[in-house]
C-alpha cells in the first residue's frame, strides 16, 4: 500500500496555478514520499524481524534436540527419554516442515519489495506506469 501510495504521491504535479495564486507542494510531496518510504522501512523490518526470530527459535529447536539424543544414555530413565523425545521430534516432523514454507514466501516478499524499489528509484516518475520487478 505504501509503495502504490508513493509511487502515486510520485506522479502528482508539484507545482500549480489557480487564478492568481502559485501553490508550490513540492515540500507537502517530500514529506509524503519520506513518510512512505519510513513507513516501508518499518514494515520490512518487522517482516524480516520476525521471520530471523523464527528461525532463530527453529535452530535452537533442532540443536537442543540433537544434542539431547547426542548423549548416550547411561540409565533406562535416560534411554526411555531419547526415545520419547525421537518419537515426538517424528510426530512433529509435519508441522516442523510446514513453518519452512511461509518463510520462504515471506522472503520472497520481501526480496521482490526490495527489487521493486530498487526499480522505483531508476524509473523517473514522469508518467504513471506500472512496472513488475521479478526474482
Amino acid at each position: 500500500m505504501a509503495l502504490q501510495l508513493q509511487d502515486e504521491v510520485g506522479h502528482e504535479e508539484t507545482t500549480a496555478n489557480i487564478r492568481f495564486l502559485f501553490i508550490d507542494c513540492g515540500p507537502l510531496k517530500q514529506t509524503l514520499i519520506s513518510h512512505c518510504e519510513l513507513w516501508r522501512t518499518k514494515l520490512t523490518g518487522l517482516l524480516n524481524s520476525m521471520a530471523a526470530n523464527e528461525l532463530r527459535g527453529m535452530h535452537e529447536h533442532f540443536k537442543s534436540s540433537l544434542e539431547a539424543l547426542a548423549r548416550p544414555p547411561t540409565n533406562l530413565d535416560q534411554l526411555a527419554e531419547s526415545v520419547k523425545l525421537h518419537r515426538k521430534l517424528v510426530e512433529e516432523r509435519p508441522k516442523m516442515e510446514g513453518k519452512f514454507e511461509p518463510l520462504r514466501w515471506g522472503s520472497a516478499g520481501l526480496l521482490l519489495l526490495h527489487a521493486y524499489v530498487e526499480l522505483m528509484r531508476v524509473v523517473p516518475h514522469d508518467k504513471p506506469t506500472t512496472y513488475v520487478a521479478g526474482i
